[in-house]
């Protein structure tokens, strides 16, 4: 990618360039750096609330950090040649040497200063080619540059501030890994959505402020299940849902007593006076994306006396539905989960799981820092922290409108009706063709044989129509079943999350013989954006519901299962999740190729 040439290339002039002046005038640059690069990052937050807010608040955050940067080291290095006016002799080897190495590292500290800077700015999720995080099926992978020169100079003045003369307010404490905090600020669902927010616009709870130990007695069964594979991925195992909704005999959950305290933090995010203001973007409609809120909590050593920053990131959402009253809980299984609405006012708490011996001290919010109270003050019986987390909700609610309207749209088209159909079919919702389609899709003449990736309609008339495809080739030859799912018949019987997908079976047909077949490959037709999300299996099948993409199904999406059985059998049952249906008539499933 182009920023790691450039790191590259930056590096090394450095290194060249320093061991040309010598090492004390090298030395003397680094001395600089550090306390420019030191003072910027403590002048950060005063410049920025204080005077680049009100004016642009979109760059308020990259231009507060890097303009103070740049200015101080200007300045500093000019004073510093004025009050030095002689320099050190050394021989050419130490000069060189020692040059090239303080040049190396001033270096570093300049461009990961300078990359940290960048990431505070609205320039898109990548930085000449560079993108520090990739979202596929919810699930991000986080890539760091060859040299990783952000990192390197977050965590240089992150242990600066914790020295002997550091003050009670550690950078450390108050902002860890700032380069982690640059990839998450700009990360976003939409290219032209706001990233920062203007401190008016976003107020504190604190009245709604919780604080429990689980288990928690009284939560909805869904809820419970939600927490407890959250704890389960925490500890790298799956969490029991019964452990964490009332325990069979009131003990504690059999699960790391490291892991056993819920946090639920309210917030209200509102577009007040005239002009619409981050976080609501210029269309008046708020987008926040899970990943833009963090909690940061405490541990402190007995022997050293020492405090450890902990991130957290969010497990879930509550808000309150306008039509029914009720608090419905969003669960947050993916990274890319996205909040929308078009309410000018809208309040959503933000639900974490931490450590028992752990101390919840901030909510960050696209880069905002909000101090909470008290934990004990914050504690709540079991029926109040049960009531406040509510039901589980739909994950696309959020994302409609006051009166359950799609976004971008005044009323919703879709009926809202759950729909399952069943077919003896191979037949893709429409046609494709291989010159429209991701290479790791496998095509033979007029099939697709199997593969992962994408395919699109072709689109106008100098497309060439090589080679069209209408089917799946099923393994072995056989014949093939398809179901077809509406978005909310998946949601309805494969679960709404992974976290109760987990319990459940993807899908299987039954024949006249008793035998069940599960699907080997699904299609799932996006309505958004006009494609199909193709995944064929070479071998094997898909067994639990949680294998399939259930969290990218949205409204208006059509999800396909294609299942394999053999020729001249007769389809007498079906089942999705646990929901199981008669086919009466029984369905006759001819060879691949003759007329349905």
């Amino acid at each position: 990618m182009i920023l790691n040439l450039i790191v590259i290339v930056f590096l090394i002039v450095m290194c060249v360039l320093w061991a040309q002046y010598g090492l004390f005038s090298a030395l003397i640059h680094l001395i600089a750096t550090i306390v420019a690069g030191t003072l910027a990052f403590a002048l950060w937050e005063p410049i920025t609330y204080g005077m680049l807010m009100g004016f642009t608040p979109k760059f308020a955050w990259g231009i507060g950090l890097l303009l103070p940067f740049v200015v101080l080291l200007v300045g500093i290095r000019t004073a510093l040649d004025k009050l030095v006016k002689a320099n050190m002799e050394f021989s050419n080897t130490v000069n060189m040497v020692g040059g090239g190495f303080f040049g190396l590292l001033t270096g570093i500290l300049t461009s990961g200063f300078t990359i940290i800077g960048l990431g505070f700015l609205p320039l898109g999720t990548a930085i000449a080619g560079h993108q520090p995080y990739e979202v596929a099926g919810g699930a991000a992978q986080r890539s760091s540059l060859l040299i990783a020169v952000d990192r390197m100079a977050s965590g240089f003045f992150s242990r600066l501030s914790s020295g002997s003369m550091s003050s009670d307010t550690k950078m450390a404490d108050y902002l860890p890994d700032v380069a982690h905090q640059a990839e998450l600020y700009r990360f976003h669902y939409d290219e032209n959505a706001t990233l920062s927010a203007v401190p008016s616009n976003v107020t504190l709870m604190e009245e709604e402020y919780f604080v429990a130990s689980l288990p928690v007695d009284g939560l909805d069964s869904e809820v419970a299940e939600v927490l407890a594979v959250a704890v389960g991925r925490a500890l790298g195992k799956i969490g029991d849902p019964d452990q964490l909704a009332k325990g069979p005999d009131g003990s504690p959950p059999d699960v790391d007593a490291n892991l056993r305290r819920l946090v639920m933090i309210n917030m209200r995010l509102a577009a007040d006076g005239d002009t619409i203001l981050p976080p609501y973007d210029g269309d008046q409609r708020l987008r926040v994306v899970a990943s833009q809120a963090r909690l940061l909590s405490t541990t402190t050593s007995r022997r050293r006396r020492q405090t450890k920053t902990h991130e957290h990131v969010p497990v879930g959402m509550v808000y309150k539905d306008e039509r029914s009253g009720h608090r419905l809980f969003i669960p947050v299984d993916s990274f890319d989960a996205l909040l929308e609405s078009d309410r000018l006012e809208q309040r959503i708490a933000w639900v974490f799981v931490i450590g028992e011996e752990m101390t919840p001290r901030y909510l960050m919010f696209r880069r905002l820092r909000y101090k909470l109270p008290r934990a004990d003050a914050a504690s709540k019986d079991a029926v109040a922290v049960g009531r406040a987390l509510g039901k589980i909700g739909d994950p696309d609610q959020l994302a409609k409108g006051p009166d359950g309207s799609p976004p971008n749209e005044q009323h919703g088209v879709d009926s809202g009706q759950e729909s399952v159909e069943i077919a003896a079919t191979a037949a893709l919702p429409y046609t494709i063709y291989p010159e429209k389609a991701h290479e790791t899709l496998e095509f033979t003449t007029g099939r697709l044989e199997w593969g992962e990736g994408k395919a699109w309609p072709l689109s106008g008339g100098g497309s060439r129509r090589e080679n069209p495809v209408r089917v799946i080739g099923p393994p072995g030859g056989k014949g093939c079943v398809r179901i077809r799912l509406t978005r909310e018949a998946v949601h309805k019987y494969l679960g709404r999350i992974k976290a109760t997908a987990r319990a459940l079976r993807a899908a299987e047909v039954t024949d006249s013989l008793n035998a069940p077949y599960k699907p080997f490959g699904y299609v799932l037709q996006k309505a958004s954006e006009n494609e199909l999300r193709i995944h064929i299996l070479e071998s094997g099948t898909f067994k639990e519901a949680s294998d399939l993409p259930i969290s990218q199904v949205k409204h208006k999406d059509v999800f396909y299962l294609y299942f394999a059985v053999p020729d001249n059998v007769s389809i007498v049952s079906y089942q999705v999740g646990r929901k199981i249906w008669e086919v009466d008539p029984p369905l006759e499933v001819k060879p691949l190729g003759e007329p349905e």
